[in-house]
């Protein structure tokens, strides 16, 4: 409709009326301009949307890198600082296994916290955009999500469980 025009009432909604105003402002008139005006704004809409994503990806790995340097440096200043009676009673396994594998649970594990923050606040992002485009259908979708969480709840208890079972085998 915002290209042809055609079937433009009033009534149209916000995004299809703003767009319309938008491409007439350009003197993009022919049908021609308003779809090389629309692709341009979606391929800009594409650059941005790497962009951002690139950022996120780099301040999230940082993030999760610094975090994991700080853990390690408060593990290897706990070991220099205990007693020669508290290493000798750790075996040598355990203080390998904690530098090792340990830690890069912890940093798979900071990193999965940071991936649902950036996913809530993704989807919390796309659900307001979308209730400008059709509250309707966005609350019908919040409302699917909301049992579908409800759902998985389950699933996820059983993970839990699972994986606390692995780490002890591993121990």
């Amino acid at each position: 409709d915002v290209v042809t025009g055609k079937g433009l009432t009033p009534d149209s909604g916000l995004t299809a009326s703003f767009a319309s105003e938008i491409l007439s402002a350009l003197s993009l008139t022919t049908l021609t301009g308003q779809l090389f005006g629309i692709t341009a704004l979606f391929a800009l809409v594409m650059v941005l949307r790497t962009i951002v994503v690139t950022m996120r990806q780099t301040v999230t790995t940082d993030l999760q890198l610094r975090y994991l340097a700080a853990k390690r440096t408060q593990v290897i200043d706990s070991l220099t600082g205990a007693s020669w009676e508290q290493l000798a009673g750790l075996r040598h396994a355990r203080i390998t296994h904690l530098l090792g594998s340990d830690i890069h649970y912890i940093g798979s594990a900071a990193y999965g916290l940071i991936a649902v923050a950036v996913a809530a606040l993704q989807i919390l992002i796309y659900f307001i955009v979308a209730a400008f485009i059709s509250l309707p259908l966005s609350l019908s979708a919040g409302i699917l999500l909301a049992a579908s969480a409800l759902l998985a709840r389950s699933l996820m208890r059983d993970a839990a469980t699972a994986g606390a079972m692995v780490n002890t085998s591993h121990r």
